[in-house]
Order: structure tokens, then C-alpha cells, then sequence
């Protein structure tokens, strides 16, 4: 697919374009029937029919949300291709690294979110549909917990420190060097 005709480089075409869909819920739900379905689970028709039944009715429920794409891959084929779309659809990136659309462009109404994907096998897709905010408040909730830990490492060592000076405190002796000259010396 031609998009974009440059003379002096050349043309920007796309190889590919993959969406991505905020679907968790009904891969969680195929998971579980697939779970059911599988040899190892002594599970009754029941079952499978109750959550036969809860896929069916998130699909009627949600099927506008499901069949929207969150987000699409494009892939392009040269980098010339890539470098053109960066330089015209970029979003910038603010103090708080958050991204702010261009307001240029839109796509099915929406300002697009534009940058550069990480590599497709680093993406943990069942988790694609986590907002931002909750991903941040889970990443300060551990970053809280680790600092928590190395503040009780800390002061346990801190803690520590003082115990062998106390120790040899208990049990000093006092040594007399007149009294150990003389014995050795007789």
C-alpha cells in the first residue's frame, strides 16, 4: 500500500499493520473453558455451559468495545518509511513521560498516540488492557514495598552494628601485664 511519495528517497510503504484489542476479559473466559474442556479437569457439562453462557453474554454486552482496536502495529517497509511517519505523527513526550497526541490528526475521532513499539515478544498481551494508571499505581505500590524492605535491611544492620561492641562489653577482662610477666618469667 503506497501512502506517502517522496522523490529524493523514495516511497513510505506499509508491510504490515496489526490491532491490538482490549479483550482480557473474554481471553480470560476462553482460558477457563479451555481449562475445563482439557483432560485433566473432571468438569461437568454444566460448567462448561455456565461459562459458554458468560462468554455469550459478554459478547452481546461489550461486542462494540470488544471490536474496536485499542492500538495498531505498523510496520513499514524501510526505514525511511518509519522515520517519515515519526517526523509527522510523533506525539511528544512531557515532564512526566506521558505522551500528548498530536492534535493534528485524528483517527475515528480520536487524537492518536504515536511512538515507537517495543518489540513485539516484550509485550505481555494478556495484560495490553491494563490502563496506564492502574499500571502505575501497582509499580508505586512495589516500589513502596521495596522501599520499605531495604529501610528494615537498613536499620537491621544499622541494629547490628552495635551488638558486638555490646558483647565484648559483657565479657571483658581485665588483664593485669605485671602479674602475666611474672608467671612466664619464673
Amino acid at each position: 500500500m503506497l501512502i506517502y511519495q517522496c522523490e529524493s528517497e523514495g516511497s513510505l510503504k506499509v508491510a504490515a499493520i496489526t490491532f491490538a484489542y482490549k479483550n482480557a476479559e473474554i481471553i480470560h473466559l476462553l482460558k477457563e473453558r479451555g481449562q475445563n474442556l482439557s483432560d485433566n479437569c473432571n468438569c461437568t457439562q454444566e460448567t462448561l455451559k455456565e461459562v459458554d453462557k458468560r462468554i455469550d453474554s459478554l459478547k452481546e454486552d461489550k461486542f462494540e468495545e470488544l471490536a474496536q482496536p485499542a492500538s495498531a502495529f505498523v510496520t513499514f517497509q524501510t526505514s525511511f518509511g518509519f522515520n517519515t511517519a515519526m517526523k509527522y505523527m510523533k506525539s511528544t513526550k512531557n515532564f512526566f513521560k506521558r505522551y500528548s497526541p498530536n492534535k493534528n490528526h485524528q483517527i475515528f475521532g480520536v487524537h492518536p498516540i504515536v511512538k515507537k513499539a517495543p518489540e513485539p515478544s516484550n509485550i505481555i498481551w494478556e495484560s495490553y488492557s491494563v490502563s496506564q494508571r492502574t499500571a502505575r499505581i501497582r509499580s508505586l505500590k512495589t516500589y513502596l514495598f521495596m522501599l520499605f524492605v531495604y529501610a528494615l535491611v537498613f536499620f537491621g544492620f544499622w541494629k547490628l552494628y552495635g551488638y558486638p561492641t555490646d558483647f565484648v562489653r559483657c565479657f571483658t577482662v581485665k588483664i593485669d601485664c605485671n602479674e602475666v610477666y611474672q608467671v612466664f618469667t619464673d
